[in-house]
């Protein structure tokens, strides 16, 4: 019953997360406006979108920094974000003066990822779900995340995930520290 209220929920409200989308970023085109929306959009979409000047990473991190608030802290609580990176929009804000001063590292410049509470940041707490490893964070970066960075990508929160990666098919899995 619960997933079939979250969908509900996200199928209400996709064309109010499109408009939203699209006040935040402020396109100027309507033909950009109207093929813009966050849920669906792809990596060389949005680049292109940055590339001509109408959308930065910082609204697009704003962007999904207020979807994430929306479905987890105001709305249905769905518990699939553990941890935020307090430090996203500034990252956001370097990478796009570089865009300006040299251009797109790569097709990652300035896009914003997830990854999952078990991999190593150094700027987030790695956790692994557990109430336990609150308080921890790594010296470095896993190798993933320092080529996720080098490519310009912006790790912008942590997914949830079975307390230590424990779950296995079939089994629910629980975290102690989110959900």
């Amino acid at each position: 019953m619960k997933a079939c209220l979250i969908a509900h929920l996200i199928s209400k409200s996709k064309a109010l997360f499109t408009a939203a989308a699209l006040a935040v970023v402020g396109i100027s085109h309507v033909s950009h406006a109207a093929t813009f929306d966050l849920t669906t959009a792809s990596i060389p979409e949005i680049q292109k979108l940055m590339d001509e000047g109408h959308l930065t990473a910082e609204k697009l991190v704003q962007m999904y920094l207020n979807r994430i608030a929306t479905y987890e802290k105001s709305g249905p609580n769905i518990n699939s974000i553990i941890n935020v990176n307090g430090r996203a929009l500034f990252d956001a804000q370097a990478l796009d003066k570089e865009r300006k001063e040299k251009g797109p590292r790569s097709l990652l410049h300035g896009i914003p990822v997830i990854v999952k509470d078990n991999i190593d940041t150094k700027d987030v707490v790695t956790t692994g779900g557990a109430i336990a490893l609150k308080n921890v964070y790594p010296k470095q970066d896993a190798f993933v995340i320092r080529q996720l960075r080098d490519a310009g990508a912006i790790i912008l929160a942590k997914s949830n995930l079975s307390e230590f990666a424990s779950g296995a098919p079939g089994l629910t899995g629980g975290s102690s520290l989110g959900g």
